[in-house]
């Protein structure tokens, strides 16, 4: 059985195209469909009397407000099924075998994490989104692989997505990736992510830190798993580097670097070699020209170390 998670916040205009998504799956036998009422004004008993006809949905909650983080633990501790799937109330699955190209993967080779292209659309137009380990969007999770290894998410109101996916990677998953797109990511316009003119790629950023902070500083206690800490704190201060580029004329721009600066000490945790580096850097710069221009690799403001050296300065 597959536990589908929809954590939904006043999402009545949006929640019927979602549930449609879903009770068009190829495998909706195999699906069990739970809502979380993340202190909604109005409940989804219309959506569900309509859809229970198609598909095993049902409804839990809570009165107030608490975010999609609590919303998806909420959702996690409340269901049995041997896989996780999640989707946004405003989003919806790619085609109807999505959920069936997702299942056969983690199924047939008993994995434990399996990660799939999505879409973002955009103005009208789906965008392709590949290799991507930071949002939820088109991936299914073991649930015994999360139980054994305490994963589950935080409380953030954002970027919780992040938080919990470096602690599914930093727990060594058998895992496979699906190239074909099972997901997308609607145009919501009044998302925390897409609000007030994509505010949000810039002050998510400090969101996205501090859950990877918060990741990183459950797994350090495992002296087997230092190297992998600190490839992936070392991941995502190139990242940040180039985030750094891109926003430059910002204001407050000298707080991306004091607020990288919280990853310094788990890069630092173990003792890269200059292979070790090099490689890891070589293989964040070809992933991250998919989603910055060039201009940042062919005339950066600053080099990557003097962006270290930056950052350790504050850490220091």
């Amino acid at each position: 059985m597959i536990d589908v998670i929809v954590p939904a916040y006043n999402s009545q205009e949006f929640i019927d195209d979602c549930l449609t998504s879903i009770s068009l799956q190829s495998i909706k036998d195999k699906i069990k469909v739970t809502i979380v009422n993340d202190g909604s004004l109005n409940d989804y008993k219309k959506s569900i009397d309509f859809f229970k006809k198609y598909i095993d949905v049902r409804e839990i909650g809570y009165k107030n407000n608490e975010g999609p983080g609590h919303a998806r633990k909420y959702g996690i501790n409340h269901t049995k099924g041997k896989y996780i799937v999640f989707i946004d109330s405003d989003d919806s699955f790619y085609d109807k075998f999505s959920l069936e190209k997702l299942y056969n993967k983690i199924s047939k080779y008993d994995l434990d994490y399996v990660n799939s292209a999505f879409y973002e659309e955009i103005d009208g137009y789906l965008h392709i989104k590949e290799e991507d380990n930071s949002w939820l969007h088109g991936k299914i999770y073991k649930r015994e692989f999360l139980e054994n290894n305490n994963i589950n998410f935080n409380d953030t109101r954002c970027n919780e997505d992040n938080g919990f996916n470096a602690l599914v990677l930093l727990s060594k998953p058998k895992k496979a990736y699906i190239y074909d797109a099972t997901y997308i990511w609607k145009a919501n316009m009044s998302s925390i992510t897409r609000r007030n003119n994509y505010e949000y790629q810039y002050t998510g950023l400090f969101g996205f830190i501090n859950n990877i902070v918060w990741a990183l500083d459950i797994k350090k206690s495992d002296k087997t798993n230092l190297y992998n800490v600190s490839k992936m704190a070392l991941e995502t201060l190139y990242y940040l580097y180039l985030c750094y580029q891109a926003f430059y004329f910002k204001d407050n721009i000298d707080d991306l670097i004091k607020s990288s600066s919280k990853l310094y000490k788990f890069y630092k945790l173990y003792d890269l070699n200059k292979f070790e580096f090099i490689k890891i850097i070589n293989e964040e710069l070809e992933r991250n020209k998919k989603y910055f221009d060039n201009t940042y690799f062919v005339d950066p403001i600053l080099t990557f170390s003097s962006f270290l050296d930056m950052v350790g300065e504050y850490h220091d």
